[in-house]
Parts: C-alpha cells; sequence; structure tokens
C-alpha cells in the first residue's frame, strides 16, 4: 500500500515453450473516488532475431514495439 492509499499488484508469467511471456499490473485505490487502473503486456519471441511486445491499460493506451537483433548489444526498434 502506497501513501496515496493504493494497492498495486503484479502477475507475471513466461512460457517458456511458446517462447511468449504475459504480464498484468493492477493499481486498486483505497477508498476515494480514484479509478481502478490495470495494465496487460505481452512479449513474444519469433526466433533470437526477431520479437514482438505489446501493451494496453484501461486508460486506452495502446503501444506496440517490433524488435530486431541486429548482434551482440545491439537492437533495432520500431514502436
Amino acid at each position: 500500500m502506497t501513501e496515496k492509499g493504493e494497492i498495486f499488484t503484479n502477475l507475471y508469467q513466461r512460457l517458456s515453450e511458446a517462447n511468449a511471456e504475459v504480464g498484468i499490473s493492477a493499481q486498486l485505490p483505497y477508498g476515494g473516488n480514484s479509478k481502478t487502473k490495470v495494465e496487460f503486456a505481452t512479449a513474444y519471441n519469433f526466433d533470437g532475431f526477431h520479437r514482438i511486445q505489446t501493451k494496453f491499460n484501461t486508460q486506452c493506451q495502446i503501444g506496440v514495439s517490433l524488435i530486431k537483433t541486429m548482434g551482440p548489444g545491439i537492437n533495432l526498434c520500431a514502436s
């Protein structure tokens, strides 16, 4: 619980056989008129060089990223 009276919770699951990751994050207000905020995120590895990530939340924000690994420590990202 934070000073503002909010409770945060997170859930993360890695699916190794499917090369996928899923995460959920929630911000729950404790009293008051604040709204509950929920965020969902996914990631999928096509192979060792290509990855897609998506993220959306209850505030109607959507994000998509495509990442290509060019070499060790070098990534090209389009979002």
